[in-house]
């Protein structure tokens, strides 16, 4: 038969959640100073992240407007400059996204310049880590104009076939510069493949007639 009814000893029992409630409450009495000490830490994280956060917002803003500063000197055409603004850009926010995208805009300011060394000094001492897959094949990319302007047939195709490798805007232009210093290099045979290939994988994004002209 079912029980309906406690018994004094039941009755007696201290509720469980009052129990364990009473607990907390009493250390806490006893250790006001450790729980106040906790409260405040919890206090400071919050604070410290929110200043943190803050920080990194206002110090994005503050790298950009750097950058659109240099930016506004390139389109002006003055690329000596331009290239010099940009290696302030990338030396003051070294370390941060803002960094190595001004090195690479120094190069290709340098390169623009006539300045090819400097260009390729600039891109060498980029560092990788730092670099997402779309600034690496634009730093590629410029390497291996730079290369190519140059007359170093041999290393800018290598080059260009490093950013035709990479998944982004530039494949296209990439795979037919490869194609092109490779047709200088003495390579004909490996050229006409690479053009070939640059018609069937981007018909739409290459000059046609330019490939079409070089295989003839």
């Amino acid at each position: 038969m079912a029980k309906d009814r406690m018994d004094r000893k039941e009755l007696r029992a201290p509720d469980e959640f009052i129990v364990a409630t009473t607990g907390v409450v009493t250390w806490a009495q006893k250790n006001g100073r450790t729980v106040l000490a906790g409260v405040a830490v919890a206090v400071a994280v919050f604070f410290a992240v929110g200043i943190y956060l803050s920080s990194q917002a206002a110090q994005r803003r503050d790298a950009n407007a750097d950058l659109a500063a240099a930016m506004a000197t390139y389109r002006e055409g003055d690329f000596e400059a331009a290239a010099g603004s940009f290696d302030g850009v990338a030396e003051r926010w070294r370390g941060t996204t803002v960094g190595p995208l001004a090195a690479i805009l120094s190069a290709n300011s340098q390169l623009r310049a006539g300045d090819t060394k400097a260009a390729i000094e600039t891109l060498s001492g980029i560092d990788e880590k730092l670099l997402p897959a779309h600034l690496r094949q634009q730093r590629d990319m410029i390497w291996a104009s730079a290369l190519e302007a140059s007359a170093d047939w041999q290393q800018a195709a290598a080059k260009y076939a490093v950013a035709a490798g990479v998944q982004g805007p530039y494949s296209a232009e990439a795979l037919v510069g490869e194609a092109r210093t490779r047709a200088r290099a003495g390579e004909g045979e490996r050229a006409n493949e690479l053009y070939r290939r640059a018609l069937n994988d981007f018909p739409t994004q290459i000059n046609r007639s330019f490939i079409e002209a070089q295989l003839g």
